[in-house]
């Protein structure tokens, strides 16, 4: 992140891991758009300027004031930016300057991080005839959500920044000669936008008809059939029929991945897979190569794939170019009935939905907005739920009966082991007696069962497998340190920290 320092009446310019003295006297802030005060003006400058940030330090009567443009920095600003600098977070107060180097030595101890907020501009705008006022900075797909009026998109995510590609979501602006991308176009005051107009429909039309010219319509056995935003799309705005009669690209379907189908002949080129794995994941794996009708999803310069495989590029993906591979034509979208549950695989408690036909779990998904993963899921959340549909799976219980395991029913076996339990309670007492709780249960029953055990049998022995054998490390160093080997915030509570520990 490009950036400049002010501290003393000297300014110092950081890009790239070089550090530059410039000129003394003058002080200069870069922003969004650039920006050049004087170091008097500063003050003034916060106000205006939500992305600045102000360290403020003493050491004596000396004073430091250091200026930063880009609020991602809050609490990565004393990481050492040169080697001959102090390694340590104490750089910024007291500067001690060697003017016979490049690399100015500076120490001191930090104090405090100051983020400036900016007062809320407000914008009033009206559309389709319905006025609202929002924040400044706010488009005009996004006032319109709010609104509750439909711009169709189709590159368009709200966890993702805007890409403008498609150009589905054009809106007409009073006073202008052309058409606007909602998704990037901010609001102004005084504005009026229609989503409806005949030439907006007529352009939207046109634009389908593009993307179609060239695409397999196999809705009938595509599996994104019936949940596909393209075809959805084309049966509100048209085309009827394709005019242009191109020969339509060789569904050549790439099946080597083992929970991946991809089929480049279905790619509107919306890029949403690519920025899903950089933006939201910050993986990078994928990325798009070669140029026009030859352009392809794939690896940067065709290297192995370097994929975690959490399935979002799958759940973003607008076509059929990308699909699940282990729910491949198991069924459609609406033959199936949705249950939200939690992820039983670890400690998060992600929030997913089960897509279940007879009775059995064609595909696991997670719903926008919904709960701390707000869509997102990892390899084992979206994929690792085979197990339940599985032959072998236990179902009933089993009863140890002349050296062979019995199947009986759950209230037989309820019955046998109240009374294991209480003829052991009885000649050994309620110590005698573990309770092994299992992190793959939810909060919820791991509560219950622990409170019958202190309340039913009478021990305070209840434990977990998961702290002593998979996290054992941890949560003795944590505990150590901290005090605690458990988070004591919230997910989201991290996007506010001044500094973050990562082990």
């Amino acid at each position: 992140f490009p950036y400049r320092i002010v501290t003393n009446g000297t300014l110092f310019h950081h890009r790239s891991g070089v550090l530059t003295r410039r000129s003394k006297g003058m002080s200069f802030v870069e922003a969004e758009p650039r920006l050049s005060v004087n170091a008097n003006d500063a003050k003034k400058l916060e106000i205006e300027d939500n992305s600045i940030v102000r360290v403020v330090s003493k050491q004596g009567e000396v004073e430091t004031k250091v200026f930063v443009t880009n609020k991602v920095m809050v609490g990565m600003l004393f990481l050492p930016l040169h080697a001959n600098w102090n390694s340590s977070f104490n750089m910024l107060t007291k500067s001690k300057l060697d003017p016979s180097s490049k690399s100015p030595n500076m120490e001191g101890t930090f104090v405090d991080v100051i983020p400036v907020t900016r007062k809320k501009e407000l914008m009033t705008l009206s559309i389709n005839d319905k006025e609202i006022t929002v924040e400044r900075g706010t488009t005009i797909l996004e006032a319109a959500k709010k609104l509750d009026i439909y711009i169709p998109t189709l590159c368009y995510h709200s966890g993702m920044s805007p890409f403008g590609a498609c150009r589905l979501c054009l809106v007409e602006i009073e006073g202008t000669n052309k058409l606007l991308a909602s998704c990037i176009t901010p609001v102004l005051n005084n504005m009026k936008v229609s989503t409806e107009t005949d030439a907006v429909r007529k352009l939207r039309k046109m634009i389908l008809e593009l993307l179609l010219a060239k695409h397999p319509v196999d809705c009938l056995v595509c599996d994104k059939g019936g949940e596909c935003d393209l075809q959805k799309l084309t049966f509100l705005y048209g085309p009827e029929r394709n005019r242009f009669g191109a020969q339509t690209l060789e569904s050549v379907t790439d099946d080597s991945r083992a929970l991946v189908d991809r089929d480049m002949s279905k790619c509107i080129l919306c890029k949403k897979c690519v920025r899903a794995c950089s933006e939201m994941q910050g993986v990078n794996a994928i990325s798009f190569s070669r140029r026009g009708f030859k352009t392809e999803m794939g690896t940067f310069y065709g290297k192995d794939l370097d994929c975690e495989f959490c399935g979002r590029c799958v759940s973003v993906c607008p076509t059929g170019a990308l699909t699940n591979k282990l729910s491949k034509h198991a069924a459609r979208p609406w033959e199936m009935k949705e249950t939200s549950t939690i992820c039983p695989y670890c400690g998060c408690g992600c929030s997913m939905v089960l897509n279940i036909k007879d009775n059995k779990i064609v595909r696991v998904i997670a719903k926008e907005g919904s709960g701390i993963n707000n869509g997102n899921l990892c390899v084992k959340g979206r994929y690792g739920y085979t197990f339940v549909n599985d032959q072998e799976r236990l179902t009933t219980p089993l009863i140890k009966r002349s050296g062979k395991f019995i199947r009986v029913s759950w209230e037989e076996a309820f019955k046998f082991i109240a009374s294991k339990l209480k003829t052991i309670k009885e000649q050994a007492g309620p110590d005698s007696i573990m309770g092994l709780g299992s992190a793959y249960c939810t909060n919820e029953d791991n509560y219950v069962f622990q409170k019958f055990m202190r309340t039913a049998i009478g021990t305070n022995n209840v434990d977990t497998a998961c702290f002593h054998y998979e996290h054992a490390a941890s949560l003795k160093v944590l505990t150590q340190v901290f005090g605690s080997g458990s988070m004591t915030n919230s997910f989201n509570e991290i996007a506010d920290a001044k500094s973050i520990l990562v082990i």
